[in-house]
Formats: C-alpha cells, sequence, structure tokens
C-alpha cells in the first residue's frame, strides 16, 4: 500500500485530509509541525509527502528543501491557505524547490486526489 506522510498544523484540517486519503486506501501518517515532518521523512519514508507551508518550527518550504536535497525528485504536494512574499507566491516558491503540485487551501477531495495520482505517476529524469 502507498504511504502518505501528512505534515499539517491546524487539526481540522489534517483530520479530513486523512479522511479522504485512508477512504481512497492510502496509509496516512501525520506530524504536525516540519520538524517532526522531516523526522518521520527519515524514520519511515514514504512514497509522498504533503506538507503545509506556513507550518511552526521548520516551514513547509524548508520541509521541501530539505526532502529535494535528500532525494531529488521526491514527490511532494504543498498546501497553503494564503501567504505572498511581494509578487511572488509560497505556492509558486514551493514548485520551484520540487514540488510537484501546489494548492491552495481549501482542496477539494477530488482535486487533491488527482494531484496525488500525478505526484505518484510522475517519474523524473534520470
Amino acid at each position: 500500500m502507498t504511504k502518505v506522510l501528512l505534515i499539517e498544523d491546524q487539526t481540522f484540517t489534517a483530520t479530513l485530509l486523512q479522511t479522504v486519503l485512508r477512504k481512497a486506501g492510502f496509509i496516512v501518517a501525520h506530524a504536525k509541525d516540519g520538524e517532526k515532518g522531516l523526522a518521520a521523512f527519515s524514520a519511515d519514508r514514504p512514497d509522498l509527502v504533503i506538507t503545509d507551508i506556513e507550518l511552526p518550527k521548520i516551514n513547509g518550504l524548508e520541509v521541501i528543501r530539505t526532502i529535494q536535497r535528500l532525494e531529488p525528485g521526491f514527490p511532494i504536494i504543498a498546501l497553503t491557505g494564503g501567504g505572498q512574499t511581494g509578487m511572488y507566491s509560497y505556492l509558486d516558491q514551493a514548485r520551484d524547490l520540487g514540488a510537484l503540485e501546489a494548492f491552495r487551501k481549501p482542496v477539494s477531495a477530488e482535486q487533491l486526489l488527482e494531484g496525488v495520482q500525478r505526484c505518484l505517476d510522475f517519474n523524473p529524469p534520470a
């Protein structure tokens, strides 16, 4: 079965996303901040990471940067409820750092699952 690591600090959002993913047949691990997320990634390597960008301790952009440094091309989905730095959005930054998909919250179940499938089908160039 496919293992997904969800890094999300908002309990309500995390519960909703976990429910959608589990109903679709995924095994889901959850971390509440970037530091715990990176530890979970290292301890029990998932098949996919879904991370919020605005996280305590280590933000999601740094999570993406770190995972991509450890394993280039690793499938990551970034989520954010907002966030602009001037004209450059957090979602653009997440894509530039290696996230394959990036969505503004709230994300629909259909949109999330389609993004998950695209990430799992992705074959990075060798």
